[in-house]
């Protein structure tokens, strides 16, 4: 993911944030649908590639629009609660996943994930108008 970030962050500087994170999200669902359907060492790591490069897309590009989006002097409120609520995120995502995991099985678990973000995908897709 580090790796991606710099990399897209200047993509997205050039070609416009929306595409990327719209991009990004379809990126990281359709790694963790590969995830869930891997069977071995080299699929499983080309589908966290995948889903790490969809993550890169979507964090490199969020904070960006957001600062273009909202004015300037609601800038730290808004940046303020973009990494709240990605501390959260970070936070209850390992442990609602291995509860998932734990309840479901590893492929629903993932799957589910994947539907989150595909539902994420639209809302951004229809709502960021």
């Amino acid at each position: 993911m580090a790796l991606f970030k710099p990399y897209f962050g200047k993509l997205s500087d050039k070609y416009g944030r929306t595409g990327f994170i719209l991009a990004g999200l379809a990126f990281s669902g359709s790694g963790m649908v590969a995830i869930a359907y891997s069977r071995n060492l080299i699929l499983t790591t080309t589908a966290i590639v995948l889903f790490s490069m969809g993550v890169a897309m979507v964090t490199s590009s969020i904070m960006p629009l957001a600062s273009e989006l909202v004015p300037k002097e609601f800038h730290g409120a808004a940046m303020g609660a973009l990494e709240t609520i990605k501390d959260v995120g970070q936070g209850l995502g390992p442990i609602v996943t291995s509860l998932a995991i734990a309840y479901m099985g590893f492929r629903e678990a993932f799957l589910i994930s994947a539907f989150i973000l595909f539902i994420v995908l639209i809302l951004f897709k229809y709502l960021l108008k």
